[in-house]
């Protein structure tokens, strides 16, 4: 998941997302924003996770759902 250790921003509309790239080395206008912007992008792991979150309040998922998917998934994959 290398991409996931990136700083961006992903923008998402309807079916189709952007990720803008923190000091990208290319000139890509659909990709770029201003540097200043730049300035406030975070790693996109978090970008995916505030997606998820966003995701479950608007399925209405319960605590118990967001423990299966983020611990219990994983410990099960583990130990099992």
């Amino acid at each position: 998941m290398p991409i996931t250790a990136m700083r961006a921003k992903r923008i998402c509309e309807g079916d189709e997302y952007v990720n803008y790239v923190y000091h990208a080395d290319w000139e890509d206008k659909r990709t770029r924003r201003n540097i200043e912007e730049e300035e406030s992008y975070t790693f996109l792991l978090y970008e995916e996770i505030l997606a998820f979150k966003n995701a479950s309040l608007n399925c209405n998922l319960k605590k118990g759902d967001i423990d299966d998917i983020f611990f219990n998934n994983a410990y099960h994959l583990l130990n099992d």
